[in-house]
């Protein structure tokens, strides 16, 4: 059964009214919130509606200097990566701060997560390395990315996600083909930062729903909020056909719709959506109070079936079937990740 802190969230991320909701009502539902990483936007739907509740406020404000501190790393980042002529582009919340919400402290992110073209990694591990960062060794091991951390400002850690590539090519999606060098060809710069645009934003966030489970819910709302700015459709809809995201991407738009009344035009979504058992598997299971909950990763049907159902054909699946023993063999140490060859000296 739904729960009553389902409803007055969804409520406040559809932009209803707030006249009529206290303080006492909403201070237990900031876990709820926090859990799903829409507090911010929660706060943001209460000053719009002339509330200032404490707790939401203080969420704010912490969010909105995590962002600060980070957001000047990646200034700094993107400036010297510029000076030595190394093409990069900062993605995922990084950028869906800085050119979809353009707000700080509204969307929480971790980590700095920078794509680059492989042939550029041991040029941008040095320079990484020459600004204070460290690497974390054990993510070596990692097939598409290395971790490096930095703490100028003691308790702000700044985590730097180096990816070579964003989907890898073992594992769930194996047969997800995102083309990198392009993306890095096409970005643009926000506020001194190189970000994708819009329409490749859209679809790291197809990627990354389906790589996890459509959890947190901060997922979906970057659906709704680029929804929002117009992207070119046909843009999104021919690269994820040929990236093969076209079921991820469908789902994002589908659940904006459902949680944030996102104004999706049908025939975009009719010309994504999977058809058969697989999209009435989703439309079935995926209801408001399902979306919800904070531990769905935890069950196999989503640990497992979700990401199967998040494929695009009988086809990827396969792939991916055909991907399992190389990805045996990497977890083994028997496969080398491009990262491997890294020096190891620097300590986190």
């Amino acid at each position: 059964m739904p729960s009553p802190d389902c409803a007055l969230l969804t409520q406040l991320l559809r932009g209803k009214s707030v006249a009529n909701m206290s303080e006492t009502d909403l201070h237990p539902l900031l876990p709820v919130a926090i859990a799903h990483g829409v507090g911010g936007m929660i706060c943001e739907a209460l000053q719009r509606g002339g509330k200032n509740f404490a707790g939401w406020e203080q969420l704010f404000a912490e969010q909105e200097l995590a962002a600060k501190i980070k957001l000047q790393a990646a200034v700094e980042l993107s400036a010297a990566l510029r000076e030595q002529k190394i093409p990069a582009v900062f993605a995922k919340g990084t950028a869906l701060t800085l050119s979809v919400y353009r707000r700080l402290g509204l969307r929480p992110f971790n980590d700095l997560d920078l794509l680059l073209s492989p042939k550029n990694l041991q040029a941008a591990d040095e320079l990484l390395r020459n600004l204070g960062f460290a690497l974390r060794p054990e993510s070596l091991g990692n097939p598409t990315e290395a971790d490096y951390v930095r703490e100028k400002l003691p308790g702000f850690r700044v985590c730097v996600d180096l990816h070579w590539g964003f989907t890898g090519h073992d594992g769930f999606q194996a047969p997800v083909r995102m083309a990198e060098d392009e993306i890095i060809q096409r970005a643009m710069l926000e506020s001194g930062v190189l970000v994708p645009t819009l329409e490749d934003s859209l679809l790291f966030s197809a990627a990354n729903l389906a790589r996890k489970c459509a959890e947190p819910l901060m997922l979906v709302v970057d659906f709704a909020r680029m929804s929002a700015l117009g992207p070119q459709w046909d843009a999104v809809i021919s690269r994820a056909t040929r990236w093969r995201l076209r079921t991820p991407t469908w789902l994002g738009l589908l659940l904006a719709e459902r949680l944030c009344a996102a104004q999706v035009p049908a025939g975009v979504l009719s010309q994504l959506a999977p058809g058969g058992c697989r999209e009435r598997w989703f439309r079935e299971r995926l209801q408001l109070d399902e979306l919800w909950r904070s531990d769905r990763h935890k069950e196999w049907r989503y640990r497992f079936l979700f990401k199967l159902m998040c494929l695009d054909s009988a086809g990827d699946m396969c792939r991916v079937g055909l991907s399992l023993p190389k990805g045996a063999l990497r977890k083994l140490g028997l496969i080398r990740s491009l990262a491997a060859n890294l020096p190891r000296d620097a300590k986190p």
